[in-house]
């Protein structure tokens, strides 16, 4: 429970920092630059906001059903507790672990491949690295201990695929819609010919299957090793 609460209060400070980078630190120089105007411009369009607000809204849902779990039965409300375990299982696996998965590897892919693609250097001069760690390497770690220490029940394999293949959809409605406005969300499709587009956008939706069915995985194995160790505990006493 001390762990989770710990990963909520640094993804409001995350939030917060990252609020105050966009709308208070603004330098005008700054966005002079065409590459933070494009940036900037598109910042709500990144599937890693996307991402890193449903992070933050999971953890806040497991601390929140932590709180109602230790107060005392006279005070619990068994209806609440019952939403927010249903909620924590299911985003836990069909969500959350895929999604973070999916943005640690396609970005450090391309970073490590061409990193002005992606993140130019210019970056350094005005975002805090950390920030950058923060959104893209620390949440694998981050989500795979609390899987580790909380594993939950896996939802049923078509909703977890619904889910995933809903959020999708409304993703790709608006990244398609600035599309046609001329206006690719990510400055790496400047960098890609069409094939090259066409290619990396047939490829996402199957990678997130993957990472679905590997986060599924990886909670049973978690389950099972929890199961396993509470065994041996029960017998030894």
């Amino acid at each position: 429970k001390i762990y989770n609460w710990l990963i909520t209060l640094f993804y409001f400070y995350l939030t917060y920092r990252g609020v105050l980078l966009i709308f208070l630190e603004c330098d005008e120089n700054k966005y002079k630059n065409i590459i933070f105007q494009y940036g900037f411009e598109n910042k709500h369009k990144y599937l890693s906001i996307w991402v890193s607000f449903l992070q933050t809204m999971y953890f806040v849902i497991v601390s929140f059903s932590d709180i109602v779990d230790s107060l005392p039965t006279l005070f619990r409300c068994p209806r609440w507790s019952h939403y927010c375990f249903t909620i924590r299982h299911y985003l836990l696996t069909s969500l959350v672990l895929p999604l973070t998965l999916y943005i640690f590897a396609v970005f450090w892919t391309f970073f490590l491949y061409d990193r002005e693609a992606i993140y130019p250097e210019l970056f350094d001069r005005f975002i805090p690295p950390w920030l950058n760690h923060a959104m893209h390497s620390l949440p694998v770690p981050i989500v795979i201990v609390h899987l580790i220490i909380c594993p939950n029940h896996n939802p049923s394999r078509k909703s977890a695929l619904v889910g995933l293949t809903l959020l999708f959809v409304v993703y790709g409605v608006i990244f398609w819609q600035s599309v046609m406005r001329g206006n690719w969300v990510y400055l790496l499709f400047n960098h890609l010919n069409p094939s090259q587009r066409m290619l990396l956008l047939s490829v996402s939706y199957p990678l997130n299957i993957f990472f679905l069915i590997l986060s599924r995985w990886l909670n049973s194995l978690a389950k099972g090793f929890k199961l396993k160790y509470s065994s041996k505990e029960e017998k030894a006493k």
